[in-house]
C-alpha cells in the first residue's frame, strides 16, 4: 500500500488573493486525476477485512498503548463503535495530557499552516501531538481561509478541510437573503421567514426608496455583500444617502430590539455541518453575546454613533479607549443568558426561544443546501473531504423573537479573554472530534488501524443494486406515494457506510445537538429541500426510527459490519474510478472574497 506521502498535494493550498484567478488548469486536471489514481492504489490494496489481523485491534504495542486511558493520560485513539471500522484521532481542550505516539505514527500527524489557524485550534492540535507544516508539506487537516472552488480538486482523499466549495451561498449576505425569499415565496405560511426583509441593491433599489418613504420612522441597515466584522455598515431614512451603483444589502431595522439594562445586543451561536451527504446539521450548546457600548436611543441624532447600534465586539472593544465609556464593553457566555430569560421571563419562555434560534438555524441551512452542493459535487471529487462551523448572528426583538442577521464562514475562534477561550476552546475541541479523522495510510502503520476508503461514502462505490433502491425511494417520496419507513428494510452496503459514519460522528458529538435531521418534529423542513436525495431520506427514516434510542440501531449496524456487509463490492465499482468524466475541471472561480452486492446476511438482521 503507498504511503500518505505518495498522494500529496504538492501545489499550494491558499487562496483568496486576485493572483488564484489565474489558475493553472492543466496543473489541477493533473491534480484531480492523480487523487483518483490514488484512491485506486488505496481500494486495490485494502486489506483484506476476514482477516484476523483486521479484527484484532492492538496486536501492534505501539497502537495499542494509544487506546488506553489512565488517570493520568487520555487515549490518541477511539475505536469505532463498529468491528471492521478503522479508529478516530482524539482532541482535546489545553491542559489534557493525552499518550504520546511513536515516531512512525507522529511523523503522519501533520496539520496544515496557514494565517488563519487560531491558536484554540493550534493548542488542540499540539494536546494530540500534531505538527504544524507548511502548506506544501504532507498533510492531514486543514482549517483557515476558504480556497477558490478548482482548489479543492486538489484535495487527497486523506485530507480534511474546514470549508464546503460554495459556501458563499451562506457567507454572502446578498445571497443568504436570496436563498430565503426563494423559500419564503415557496411556502405558503411564511415559515422561513426568518430574516429582517432585505432589498439587494442596485437590483432592488427602487422597492427600498418606497419602504423609506412609507414611514419617516423607518431605518435600513446597509451592509457589504461580503463584508464582516462590522465593516462598512451604515444606518439610514434618507434615500439619497444610498448610491445606486454600490452593491449592498439594505435590511430593514429592527426598531424594537430587546434590550439588557438599556443596551443592545446580539447573540453569536455555532451551527455545524459535518457533512452534505446526507445533510446534518448540529447547533453548539454554548456562544457568546456581544453589546453594544451605550444605552440604545433610537433618536435620529444618534444614527451615527456606532457605539449605540453595532454589537460587532471588534468594534466595541476601542470604546473606551476612545472616551466612550468608562469599562470594557461586557460579553457573557450563553448559560448567562438563558439564566437572563430564566430570571426575567420564566423557564418555560426561555425553552421556547431556544427551540426556535434552532429552528433558525435548521432553515437557515436548508435554504442553502441545495446551491451548496451542486456546487461542491461540481468542485470537489470526494465530498467527505469537507465539512465546515458557521457562526450564527441572532438578534431578539422585544417580544423575543429571534432574526437571523447573517451566516459567517469563518467565525471567529480568536480567544483574547478568558470568556472566549472557555467557549472557544471546548467548541475547537468538539469540532475537530466530529469531523473524524483517521491516521492516514502508510506503510509504517497496519492497515487495519488507518483510514479504509473502502467505507467511504463514495459515488463511484455504489452497487447496481443501491443505484436502482435509490432511484426507487426518490420516485416515491417525490411522487408521495406514502411514507419511506420501509427504506431501512433491506439495507445495502451504502446505506450501511452512511449509517455508521453517522453514528459515530454522533458519539464524538460532545456539546453539539443533532437539528436535522430530528424525528418526526423535522419531517417537514425535509420536504423543503429543494432537490429529493436519497441519503436524506435514509438518514431521515433512521433517526426517527432509532434516536434518542439508538442503542438498538447501534447493535444493528454492528452484526452487519461483523461480516463485513459495509465493504463495497470492489470488482464492479473501483473500475470506475479514474474514468473521463472525472477529469473535467471547471474554471469558475468563487464569487465570494473571502456492480450489484450480493448480501452475505439476512434481510431482518
Amino acid at each position: 500500500m503507498p504511503s500518505s506521502v505518495d498522494c500529496i498535494s504538492t501545489g499550494t493550498t491558499g487562496g483568496e488573493d486576485d493572483s488564484e484567478k489565474n489558475t493553472n488548469t492543466e496543473t489541477e486536471k493533473d491534480s484531480g486525476f492523480h487523487s483518483l489514481i490514488c484512491l485506486r492504489k488505496f481500494i486495490s490494496n485494502i486489506v483484506n477485512p476476514s482477516d484476523k489481523i483486521y479484527k484484532d485491534l492492538g496486536n501492534d504495542a505501539d497502537i495499542k498503548k494509544l487506546f488506553i486511558k489512565t488517570d493520568k493520560v487520555n487515549p490518541l485513539l477511539q475505536e469505532s463503535l463498529f468491528e471492521n471500522v478503522p479508529p478516530l484521532i482524539c482532541f482535546y481542550s489545553k491542559g489534557n495530557k493525552v499518550v504520546k505516539p511513536s515516531k512512525k505514527i507522529s511523523n503522519h500527524l501533520y496539520w496544515c499552516q496557514n494565517a488563519l489557524l487560531p491558536i484554540v485550534m493550534k493548542k488542540t492540535l499540539a494536546s494530540s501531538h500534531f505538527k504544524i507544516v507548511p502548506e506544501e508539506d504532507n498533510w492531514i487537516g486543514y482549517w483557515g481561509r476558504h480556497w477558490k472552488s478548482p482548489k479543492y480538486k486538489t484535495l487527497k482523499p486523506f485530507q480534511k478541510m474546514n470549508h464546503f466549495p460554495g459556501a458563499f451561498h451562506f457567507g454572502r449576505k446578498d445571497r443568504l437573503w436570496m436563498h430565503l425569499k426563494e423559500m419564503m415565496d415557496r411556502q405558503i405560511n411564511n415559515d422561513f421567514f426568518i430574516m429582517p426583509f432585505s432589498y439587494i441593491l442596485p437590483k432592488d433599489f427602487e422597492s427600498a426608496k418606497k419602504y423609506l418613504e412609507k414611514s419617516e420612522n423607518n431605518k435600513l441597515i446597509l451592509k457589504p455583500p461580503a463584508s464582516a466584522r462590522g465593516s462598512g455598515i451604515t444606518l439610514t431614512t434618507n434615500i439619497s444617502q444610498i448610491s445606486g451603483e454600490t452593491p449592498l444589502v439594505a435590511q430593514e431595522y429592527i426598531e424594537k430590539p430587546l434590550l439588557i439594562n438599556g443596551s443592545k445586543f446580539d447573540l453569536r451561536f455555532y451551527v455545524y455541518v459535518p457533512s452534505l451527504d446526507p445533510l446534518r446539521i448540529y447547533f453548539y450548546d454554548d456562544g457568546l453575546v456581544r453589546f453594544a457600548s451605550l444605552p440604545y436611543s433610537n433618536c435620529p441624532s444618534t444614527m451615527d454613533n456606532k457605539y449605540i447600534y453595532l454589537t460587532n465586539y471588534s468594534i466595541n472593544k476601542n470604546a473606551q479607549s476612545e472616551g466612550h465609556t468608562s469599562e470594557p464593553v461586557p460579553k457573557w457566555n450563553m448559560a448567562t443568558f438563558w439564566k437572563y430569560l430564566d430570571d426575567n421571563y420564566g423557564k418555560d419562555k426561555r425553552e421556547v426561544v431556544r427551540s426556535k434560534i434552532k429552528n433558525v438555524a435548521a432553515k437557515a441551512v436548508i435554504a442553502c443546501e441545495s446551491y451548496i452542493r451542486s456546487h461542491a459535487e461540481k468542485h470537489s471529487t470526494f465530498l467527505f473531504n469537507c465539512h465546515e462551523l458557521f457562526g450564527m448572528d441572532i438578534i431578539l426583538d422585544e417580544n423575543l423573537e429571534p432574526w437571523l442577521l447573517e451566516m459567517n464562514i469563518s467565525p471567529s475562534l480568536h480567544s483574547g479573554t478568558q470568556l472566549d477561550r472557555e467557549v472557544k476552546g471546548p467548541l475547537a475541541k468538539d469540532v475537530m472530534n466530529m469531523s473524524c479523522i483517521n491516521l492516514p495510510s502508510s506503510d509504517e502503520i497496519p492497515q487495519q488501524y488507518t483510514i479504509n476508503y473502502g467505507i467511504k461514502n463514495y459515488k463511484e462505490f455504489f452497487s447496481n443494486e443501491h443505484l436502482q433502491k435509490q432511484d426507487y425511494y426518490e420516485r416515491k417520496y417525490e411522487n408521495d406515494e406514502g411514507g419511506c419507513s420501509d427504506i431501512l428494510e433491506d439495507l445495502t452496503d451504502a446505506d450501511v457506510r452512511m449509517l455508521i459514519a453517522f453514528e459515530d460522528e454522533y458519539h464524538r458529538r460532545g456539546k453539539f445537538e443533532l437539528i436535522y435531521p430530528n424525528g418526526r418534529k423535522t419531517e417537514e423542513l425535509l420536504a423543503c429541500t429543494l432537490n429529493t436525495i436519497y441519503s436524506n431520506i435514509l438518514l431521515h427514516e433512521w433517526v426517527c426510527e432509532n434516536h434518542p434510542n439508538h442503542e438498538p440501531g447501534i447493535q444493528r449496524l454492528n452484526k452487519l459490519c461483523e461480516v463485513n456487509y459495509h465493504y463495497p463490492c470492489l470488482s464492479s465499482t473501483s473500475s470506475q474510478i479514474g474514468s473521463s468524466d472525472d477529469e473535467e475541471i471547471d474554471e469558475e472561480d468563487d464569487e465570494d472574497d473571502y456492480g450489484s452486492h450480493e448480501s452475505t446476511v439476512p434481510n431482518n438482521v
